[in-house]
């Protein structure tokens, strides 16, 4: 059977069969784990810091080195950062409904 015996829609479904298995074996080849955006960093790790701690509370070296590069977005309350360390700012429901997930991880 050559390929010119093929019915165009054949044709075409084989080339998008093909298509489909290229992308999955390539994606499967360079994932990388880890976050999309800034934003799922946050939610990632308030909610590791409820799981793992049952905190608010962001354990991430700050408060062994006092080095103000630890200090980022959405993670400090400025005037209180030596009080309360580095925690978590983003709304806690996300963390409260995803902690029992990163919990089973």
């Amino acid at each position: 059977m050559t390929s010119s015996s093929l019915s165009p829609a054949r044709r075409g479904f084989l080339i998008d069969a093909a298509l489909v298995a290229v992308v999955l074996v390539s994606g499967g080849l360079l994932l990388q784990p880890g976050v999309f955006s800034v934003d799922e960093s946050h939610y990632l790790l308030a909610a590791s810091a409820m799981a793992e701690r049952g905190s608010f509370q962001i354990e991430n070296g700050f408060e062994a080195l006092h080095a103000p590069q630890l200090l980022f977005f959405y993670t400090v309350v400025p005037d209180r950062v030596v009080e309360l360390g580095t925690v978590w700012t983003v709304p806690p429901f996300h963390a409260l409904l995803a902690a029992p997930f990163v919990w089973l991880e």
